[in-house]
């Protein structure tokens, strides 16, 4: 082979290392190209996920609510804390309570035409339950259009209030008798709605009245705040009650005293919807509040007031009270004070 071949397959050898060293760099430099983006998404992702979350949320649902609907937020209550003996024997309890009301449109076909048949048994059901509300006559589920024609189109009512406070065994036995109905083509959950609420309940009424004191009403709200602009480019913001319920607060004896451990924290379901479909987009779960555990024994609390009732009524005072202690522990086991009145 001469000089001149030999210089040149030196060259193409040389050329060849070249290129590949370049397809190297070329491959090396893809790689850390794909692992800095995979960074940057990773920790976007994180940031979106754990340190910005609630911000991203409220966008989520702003972007949501122009598109669907409008969002709910429903506030969602625990039981307040039991207040009992030192046994465990309850002299304050929680009773559930249902503000249940009627959607009579749930009674419509989808061409909006009323289904005479299911609204005839629905109503005979609802007039037992509440016979103050409805009478069993189909107009009491919404009106016509026009009064002087009874054969014109129905338009039914919205939201009619049925009961504001049914009890929890009324509840279950209206939910029987209504499933109970044969071929029925209604969707009872639509129909019948109820929210469920507590409501403060005292064992035995009025003993250990002056102790345990009592319990009144108080409205939380739920706030939502927007910031708008006005057409001179001014901004300011606005704040709107969307929510409220009513919870027991403590006003006086143990119940305001302790009123920070016994009261619950509230939550609450926050939704974006509309007809057709439901988005959930927030969601905080009630605590329910903190139990009270006396040194009163209900046993000798009795036997104390039985003989405080004797006692007023032998020499008639204008006031009088028994306190009984351990006389190891100086626990005290019974304070009774009269006159009581009834804590319900």
């Amino acid at each position: 082979m001469s000089t001149r071949e030999e210089f040149r397959g030196q060259g193409d050898r040389g050329a060849q290392r070249t290129r590949a060293a370049g397809l190297v760099i070329r491959v090396k430099v893809l790689k850390l190209f794909l692992l800095g983006l995979f960074a940057l998404i990773g920790g976007r992702l994180c940031w979106m996920q754990l340190i910005d979350s609630r911000n991203y949320i409220t966008r989520v649902d702003n972007v949501i609510s122009n598109l669907l609907g409008y969002h709910s937020v429903q506030l969602d209550k625990a039981p307040r804390g039991l207040i009992v003996d030192r046994e465990g024997r309850p002299f304050a309890t929680q009773k559930i309570l249902r503000r249940v009301t009627m959607e009579p449109t749930a009674l419509q076909r989808p061409d909006e035409s009323l289904r005479i048949e299911d609204t005839i048994k629905v109503s005979e059901v609802l007039t037992r339950f509440f016979p103050d509300r409805l009478n069993g006559n189909i107009s009491d589920f919404g009106r016509f259009a026009d009064p002087g024609n009874p054969g014109g189109d129905f338009i039914p009512k919205m939201n009619v209030l049925l009961n504001p406070e049914m009890s929890d065994e009324d509840w279950s036995r209206l939910n029987r008798e209504l499933g109970a109905l044969e071929d029925l083509k209604v969707d009872l959950s639509r129909l019948v709605i109820e929210r469920r609420y507590f409501r403060r309940h005292y064992v035995e009424g009025d003993m250990l009245s002056h102790v345990l004191g009592k319990t009144g009403k108080k409205q939380v709200n739920y706030f939502a705040s927007a910031e708008i602009t006005d057409k001179d480019g001014q901004k300011s913001k606005i704040t709107k009650s969307i929510s409220d319920s009513n919870t027991d607060i403590g006003e006086s004896g143990l119940e305001k005293i302790f009123d920070s451990y016994l009261k619950p924290g509230f939550g609450y379901r926050k939704s974006v919807f509309n007809r057709l479909r439901n988005f959930r987009v927030e969601q905080l779960k009630p605590e329910a509040g903190e139990h009270i555990v006396l040194s009163i024994d209900k046993h000798v609390q009795f036997e104390a007031e039985m003989e405080l009732d004797r006692i007023m009524e032998e020499h008639d005072p204008v006031s009088a009270a028994i306190i009984i202690t351990h006389p190891a522990s100086g626990d005290v086991i019974a304070i009774a004070s009269a006159p009581r009145f009834d804590l319900n």
